[in-house]
């Protein structure tokens, strides 16, 4: 098992993107919100001004079995950078090594070079995330509610 950081295109290109892709919608869509469009040129452009980054999760057999993206800026009221994890997924027969320990490690490393103050993740209620977050010392300190329009 390898954590590489790689690019979107590279991510999203992958042969085995699609099944993941589905995989993780499947699995993290939040409750209300509408059918996944993924705006991949978005990625891009954040990709090319820095402001994220994409890192992949590989089986020994180089097959891509999960991925991380996380994306530091400023929060103005606070006057510090922080780290979110925008998104983060492994294919379920791959948890048991730990692969969601060593993609936040990355976030944690990305953190620190970038000089965040933090690392924020949201994740769903009752889903396999959230249950391993409190194991990493991540702490919940609010929740993320929604008004459908």
């Amino acid at each position: 098992m390898e954590i590489r950081k790689i690019n979107f295109n590279t991510l999203f290109t992958d042969k085995n993107w699609p099944e993941i892709e589905k995989k993780y919608m499947e699995e993290g869509k939040p409750k209300h919100f509408p059918d996944p469009k993924t705006a991949y040129e978005y990625y891009a452009k954040m990709e090319q001004v820095g402001l994220s980054i994409v890192y992949g999760a590989y089986a020994e057999n180089d097959n891509l079995i999960g991925f991380m993206t996380v994306v530091t800026c400023i929060y103005p009221h606070y006057s510090v950078y922080m780290t979110n994890v925008e998104s983060i997924f492994v294919l379920k027969e791959y948890r048991k090594y730990k692969t969601a320990f060593k993609l936040l490690n990355m976030a944690k490393k990305t953190a620190k070079e970038l000089n965040a103050y933090g690392i924020v993740i949201t994740a769903a209620m009752g889903g396999p995330l959230e249950k391993i977050l409190p194991l990493y010392k991540f702490e919940c300190t609010h929740a993320s509610w929604i008004l459908k329009l």
